[in-house]
């Protein structure tokens, strides 16, 4: 995703001081957006409040196994990031809690790893 870093904007000098200021202020807060949102939005723990977790082995196939992770609040979701073997992994029969999510694997004994939302 980009935008352009200024807007197409010709300040009236005629306008009250404090509305060329105001627009003014908006030109900069503009430029930082772009700034931040081409290039510096990174999808990770720093910009989100997010958790990875490598999981060693996630057992017998089609049962639960269970992910910790530290976020301090039921997650909403979970992206798999990474596996070492072909799998598909869905969500656990059992409910998540603010300490532990809950996934299973259709294939048996996946080292996997998984980003916690």
């Amino acid at each position: 995703m980009s935008i352009p870093n200024r807007i197409n904007f010709h300040p009236d000098p005629n306008k009250n001081k404090w509305i060329r200021a105001f627009e003014e202020e908006m030109m900069r807060l503009w430029y930082k957006l772009a700034t931040l949102v081409n290039g510096n939005i990174k999808m990770s723990n720093e910009n989100m409040s997010v958790v990875t977790v490598a999981v060693a082995d996630t057992g017998s196939a089609d049962t639960d196994f269970t992910v910790t992770h530290n976020l301090k609040r039921t997650p909403t979701g979970y992206f798999v990031i990474k596996t070492d073997k072909a799998c598909n992994v869905y969500t656990g029969a059992t409910a998540w809690t603010a300490t532990a999510i809950y996934l299973k694997s259709d294939v048996a004994n996946c080292a996997i790893t998984v980003m916690v939302i």
